[in-house]
């Protein structure tokens, strides 16, 4: 009857406008890369005010694009940056960060913990601690990802002489955590011109903690 005809097209046009909401809704959540912010933040210098604990600032060394099309690459296309963040005291080592930029970014920032003793950067490329098989990397997703070597660099295992310097044992005790979260954020500004809206911490030994 002519009147369920009707019913069914009403019913086809809500549910092709919900989709069409939903799909605009999650267009205005995404902010894109500018083509020239990853060239851009090349030797990017970072003041130590920028960071919330004691430092002698960070400097970004490197900046590169990456395609999608590129060998091995899983997450899309992005800007895969590393830099220092340089100690407060002479002879202290350095942290070494990455932060990953989606072109297409969601707002969203997760920090990766390493594990163990740390030593070794976490570049944030990979999938996350326990991450499902079926699941999308989050730089894929459209996260922000970050890592740092929890400020100092050892042999595998748990080779703890690091620890004799105390700022290197600080920065592997909790600064690391929120030093790397300060630089990214800074980064994250120069890039795409606003602060996340939500930034996540997840990790094995150093994530947890």
């Amino acid at each position: 009857p002519r009147s369920i005809r009707l019913q069914t097209a009403h019913i086809v046009s809500i549910t092709l406008l919900a989709s069409l909401a939903v799909r605009s809704a999650a267009q205005e959540g995404v902010t894109p890369l500018p083509p020239s912010a990853c060239s851009a933040l090349r030797g990017l210098s970072i003041p130590a005010s920028a960071i919330g604990l004691s430092t002698g600032g960070a400097v970004v060394q490197t900046a590169v694009a990456v395609a999608a099309s590129d060998r091995d690459n899983p997450n899309g296309d992005f800007c895969q940056v590393t830099g220092i963040i340089k100690p407060r005291n002479p002879g202290s080592p350095d942290m070494e960060f990455a932060v990953n930029l989606p072109a297409a970014w969601n707002r969203r920032v997760l920090q990766m913990g390493g594990g163990g003793y740390n030593g070794t950067l976490v570049t944030g490329l990979g999938g996350f601690t326990l991450q499902p098989a079926t699941v999308t990397n989050p730089l894929k997703q459209g996260f922000v990802t970050l890592g740092t070597d929890g400020g100092h660099k050892s042999a595998g295992g748990f080779d703890g002489r690091f620890a004799l310097g105390e700022e290197a044992l600080r920065n592997f005790g909790h600064e690391s955590v929120k030093k790397g979260h300060d630089v990214a954020v800074a980064i994250v500004r120069t890039a795409y011109g606003r602060a996340p809206e939500r930034v996540y911490l997840t990790g094995t030994s150093m994530g947890g903690h």
